[in-house]
């Protein structure tokens, strides 16, 4: 799944970056984007997960 996000223009950090209880987690950062960005990043993210 990562892989297609990268190919989708969403970048993700694997969850066990966090430590070994988050290795079956996924992270998206947020939390400094210009408004309107992360309305697009979900719409990629959508496409992405075909939803």
């Amino acid at each position: 799944m990562l892989e297609r996000c990268v190919d989708g223009g969403v970048l993700l950090t694997p969850g066990g970056a966090s430590g070994r209880d988050y290795e079956s987690f996924i992270r998206l950062c947020f939390t400094s984007v210009e408004p309107g960005a992360l309305d697009d990043a979900l719409q990629r993210l959508r496409t992405v997960l075909g939803r």
